[in-house]
């Protein structure tokens, strides 16, 4: 026998438990208590606080307006609410393996609310307006069995048991998955599926569980983290797969921290302050505006900082820190040039500023210390790429043939050497004073604030020709040679220059000079009439030295006056120079002098004679 549907109208109670038909139901407009047949049925209460109990079948209920009382029975029951229907009970929703459905007509799921889940206490869904849908049975057993639809979106809802917090997983289906009002719950949309994963007001501490194709996360709490570390189809299997997390991406909401997988991971911020962290693999951070904190893991990551970035922190990268300190992390200033960085340690945390200090845009690089691995790391500009060797106490590791910033924040002596090994390095030296190790292709040494740093050839394996006119220098005072052929020039402040070994050529230049060649190397002291007031030391001179006027005549016109004062000779010129040459005797020192543009080679023989100059 074919089953069939009979509409009925009623106005008080009905009751069709027995019937072999299925239902259409109309109560009125008064309080009905309507129960339906074993089959679907359709029961609507209208008018009035009803009770409806659908009894088995998949089941259409609808309270109507009024403060009705709604039961489904088995099976699938839909329920259905509008605007208007009152605040409604539902006594058996998502019972053992059915899948209820919960319709809103007319109503988006932006004007929703849901309460977490109490073991054993009602789930109460709220509208905006104030009315409200109370699940009264305990649907912490049956978490999932519920299907919602709104007029913009059809899910399955997944609530985070308050007793108990913990995982809430999804389904394969778009799914809505709520979090529990005392925080602390792990949200998984599950396989697939364009979810939607909330926290509650008020709460803190949730983690959210990411999969690229997560409809909305919306972070309601404090401390809350959307994490790549696990996989969404389990939520306990590593995630080894790259993902590309961008909290400027208007589908996270209120998420503070961010934690990468296993792969190599793109991580940005958005305009607040977060911390990221990228977990194994090399990883992309970007805090983007905001004081944030990043934290790249094990694996060569890349940090990116630009103007207005804020106050960002890298944390703990030396001694094994959580950064790894071996890694060959980089540290991309995308939209700076290196003019526009100045570097300065606030204890023994390396602190980058991009611009002027006013702008309060800096990157905290956490213990970048005098480790040698520090050296692995990378340094980028938009026009320049290079690898910091610095320290905030100790000293400084050798550099590399690498483009290399060696720098000594140190001060008082506590770095004697900055060597940056070759290649086009920029080194600088702190306000105590150091030793520069010199190499022909270093692009820059800029000596620190005091009058003691040297800049020394002592271990090149070739005569060196450094010349501290170039800007390539400054800040420089002392120079010391090879042991080769060097020619050393200082420029129109007072420089201290020593031949180190082998036939030098020393000037000074303008300003009041040191000259210091090697006993026995047959060097060649540089003067004019415009250089000051220089002193050629006992140290290093003698017999075989030479001593070049260079533009002064064999009719020695420019020479105003010599004699010895003391145990030196003192050589006066036309405009005020004066050269000393310390601890002279006429056999003993260096007394062989050359003119310009004269062949010949002239001795002092007596100068306190009238004919002092003998040629030899």
């Amino acid at each position: 026998m074919a089953l069939s549907t009979t509409t009925l109208t009623v106005a008080e109670v009905i009751t069709k438990a027995a019937s072999t038909d299925s239902w259409v139901i109309y109560g009125n407009t008064g309080g009905e208590n309507i129960t339906g047949s074993a089959f679907a049925d359709t029961l609507y209460g209208l008018a009035g606080a009803d009770t409806l109990v659908g009894g088995n079948g998949d089941d259409l209920i609808v309270g109507g307006t009024g403060n009705d009382t709604l039961t489904g029975g088995a099976d699938d029951d839909t329920f259905r609410y509008s605007y208007g229907d009152g605040n409604d009970s539902i006594a058996d929703f998502g019972v053992a393996t059915d899948v209820d459905i919960l319709q809103f007509t007319n109503i988006a799921l932006s004007n929703i609310s849901f309460n977490a889940l109490t073991a054993g206490a009602a789930q109460n869904i709220t509208m905006t307006g104030g009315a409200s849908i109370r699940i009264t049975n305990d649907a912490t057993a049956n978490n999932g069995n519920m299907k919602v639809i709104t007029s913009d979106k059809t899910f399955k809802l997944y609530l985070d048991n308050d007793g108990a917090p913990g995982v809430v997983g999804g389904s394969s289906l778009a799914d809505f998955v709520l979090g529990g009002i005392g925080g602390g719950s792990t949200l998984i949309g599950g396989t697939a599926g364009a979810d939607t994963l909330q926290g509650q007001a008020g709460s803190a501490g949730d983690v959210y569980v990411y999969r690229s194709d997560l409809a909305k996360v919306n972070a309601l709490g404090a401390n809350d983290t959307l994490s790549a570390a696990v996989l969404s189809s389990d939520g306990t299997t590593a995630n080894n797969t790259a993902v590309e997390i961008n909290l400027y991406d208007t589908k996270y909401t209120g998420v503070e921290n961010v934690v990468g997988g296993g792969g190599r991971d793109t991580l940005r911020g958005s305009s607040l302050a977060e911390t990221l962290d990228g977990g194994n693999g090399g990883d992309i951070l970007w805090g983007g505006a905001g004081n944030d904190s990043l934290t790249g893991g094990a694996g060569n990551d890349t940090y990116w900082f630009g103007t207005g970035d804020g106050l960002d922190s890298i944390v703990a990268i030396g001694g094994g820190g959580a950064d790894g300190a071996t890694d060959a992390d980089v540290y991309n200033f995308y939209d700076s040039t290196f003019s526009d960085l100045s570097f300065a340690y606030n204890g023994a945390d390396l602190v980058v500023t991009v611009g002027p200090v006013t702008n309060y845009d800096a990157l905290n690089i956490q213990a970048y210390n005098n480790a040698a691995t520090n050296g692995a790391k990378i340094f980028q500009t938009s026009d320049l790429t290079f690898r910091l060797l610095a320290s905030s106490a100790g000293p400084i590791p050798t550099g590399t043939t690498a483009v290399e910033y060696v720098r000594d924040f140190v001060g008082a002596g506590g770095v004697p050497l900055l060597d940056g090994g070759g290649g086009a390095d920029t080194v600088v030296g702190g306000d105590a004073g150091n030793t520069f190790a010199y190499y022909a292709d270093t692009a820059r040494y800029i000596g620190g604030s005091s009058t003691l740093d040297v800049l020394t050839a002592a271990t090149s394996a070739d005569g060196v020709e450094i010349n501290l006119y170039d800007t390539k220098y400054s800040g420089i005072e002392k120079v010391t040679g090879s042991t080769h052929a060097d020619t050393l020039r200082g420029t129109s402040l007072a420089d201290s220059l020593t031949g180190g070994g082998g036939a030098d050529n020393l000037w000074g230049g303008a300003g009041n000079d040191t000259l210091t060649g090697t006993a026995g190397a047959s060097d060649t002291y540089w003067f004019g009439t415009t250089d000051g007031n220089d002193t050629i030391t006992a140290a290093g001179a003698d017999a075989s030295d030479y001593i070049f006027l260079y533009d002064v005549s064999d009719a020695h016109a420019q020479i105003t006056s010599m004699g010895i004062e003391g145990a030196d000779l003192v050589l006066h010129f036309t405009g005020g120079a004066a050269l000393t040459i310390a601890g002279w005797t006429p056999g003993g020192s260096a007394n062989r002098f050359r003119f310009e543009g004269n062949e010949f080679t002239w001795q002092i023989t007596d100068p306190t004679a009238a004919n002092a100059w003998a040629r030899v």
